[in-house]
């Protein structure tokens, strides 16, 4: 018959291994101390694109948001945060972000009644 601390041990081990993978996992979040998508949000606040034409410029402060859209994952981390916005002069713009890399781009009003519809 084994012996019953052997088993007990073993499985204190498996269990110390799973939480080490789970930190593991969301390293991110305990580095920063703030999620992906408190990252994202403050990114997209951030936000902006200059241009000389003011229907080409953004700024997140005072555009108008269209449509957010938040998809992730929790069992991977995998997280996107996507933000249809229009400035002051109508124009669309895309912002994206992962909580970690943002970018931003203007889209035409063709493209943008087809998105959005």
């Amino acid at each position: 018959m084994p012996d019953l601390s052997v088993f007990c041990w073993t499985a204190v081990f498996v269990w110390v291994l799973i939480g080490v993978r789970a930190v593991y996992a969301n390293r991110h979040r305990f580095q920063r101390g703030t999620s992906p998508l408190g990252n994202a949000s403050s990114q997209y606040l951030s936000a902006s694109a200059h241009a000389s034409d003011p229907r080409y410029a953004f700024d997140a402060r005072t555009a108008e948001v269209v449509r957010r859209i938040e998809d992730g994952n929790t069992e991977n981390t995998t997280y996107v945060l996507t933000v249809y916005a229009k400035n002051p002069a109508g124009e669309y713009f895309v912002f994206r972000s992962d909580g970690e890399r943002s970018s931003i781009k203007h889209l035409s009003q063709e493209l943008a009644k087809v998105v959005l519809r």
